[in-house]
């Protein structure tokens, strides 16, 4: 079988830091914004568990 995306789970190194795949994520929901733009602690609590977890790069 072909794979449509080959390299997608191979490893990517950007400026000094390497990757363990090319699979990324935007942040996502943002319903607890506080007034000055920054997150909430539920969704500051969703991101650090994420990124425990090692699976993903948020930006």
């Amino acid at each position: 079988m072909e794979r449509k995306y080959p390299n997608l789970c191979k490893t990517i190194t950007l400026g000094r830091t390497t990757f363990r795949n090319r699979m990324f994520s935007a942040p996502m929901g943002g319903t607890d914004i506080t007034n000055d733009g920054c997150i909430g602690p539920k969704s500051a609590a969703f991101y650090e568990l994420r990124g425990m977890r090692k699976k993903s790069l948020t930006v």
